[in-house]
Parts: C-alpha cells; sequence; structure tokens
C-alpha cells in the first residue's frame, strides 16, 4: 500500500494591520480643469448642481427643465470628453449626471502592505 500525502499551498499573506493603505490612483489634478467648467455649466442651467466627491465630480440636472438639462448633458459629457482626453479618467452620463472619476483598474486599489512573517510551512515526511 503507498501512502499518498496530499498537501494545500500556503495561505495567502496577511495584511498588516499597523500599515497605511495606498492608492495608485493618479491624482487628482483633472479636478481643477473639471470644476469651473461645471460651474459654467451650472451657472447657465436651473435646477442644476455640482457634487464634489473625495475622487469624483459629479454634475446633478434633476431639477432642471427636462429637454435643456438633457440637451446641456449632453453638451457638457462632449466638452469634457475633449478636454480630458489625455486625462487618466472617465466620463459617464447617468440618469440626470454627468460624472466625471479616475479610470481605476482592479490593482490599483490593492493595498501594498503585508507581513513579512508567513506562516509555518507544512513538513512533509
Amino acid at each position: 500500500m503507498k501512502l499518498i500525502y496530499l498537501a494545500s499551498p500556503p495561505p495567502p499573506p496577511r495584511w498588516n494591520k499597523s500599515a497605511e493603505w495606498k492608492s495608485n490612483v493618479a491624482e487628482l489634478d483633472w479636478k481643477e480643469i473639471v470644476e469651473p467648467i461645471m460651474r459654467s455649466y451650472t451657472e447657465a442651467t436651473d435646477g442644476s448642481s455640482i457634487e464634489i466627491k473625495e475622487s469624483a465630480l459629479v454634475w446633478h440636472h434633476q431639477y432642471a427643465d427636462p429637454d435643456f438639462g438633457s440637451w446641456q448633458a449632453m453638451e457638457l459629457m462632449d466638452h469634457l470628453e475633449n478636454v480630458l482626453a489625455n486625462e487618466p479618467v472617465v466620463v459617464t452620463r447617468g440618469q440626470l449626471i454627468v460624472e466625471v472619476k479616475p479610470q481605476v483598474t482592479a490593482s490599483a486599489w490593492f493595498p501594498h502592505f503585508y507581513d513579512t512573517e508567513s506562516p509555518p510551512q507544512p513538513h512533509m515526511s
């Protein structure tokens, strides 16, 4: 009778709870470009507003005239896409909004610190 040993791979590294989280997301310099543009559309569109998030800017037009607000949203989106063509951002249009946010890959939010100590490896005889 042969003995067969089965072993699983070691567990993934543990997060170092004392380490800070870092993000690879590009700086938010694009906000300095986007906010004045959105402000001009807000001034021209009664019932519109700007929501400033930590990493996004959102232009809302839910309280504007439906036809004019929709037309302004298309114009704003076109304007922003042209101005931000070389920036690492995404311009999207949703229900009564135009949003600009960083273009993020899954690895951009991956934490950069691990415990350096690995758990002990199983002993194979």
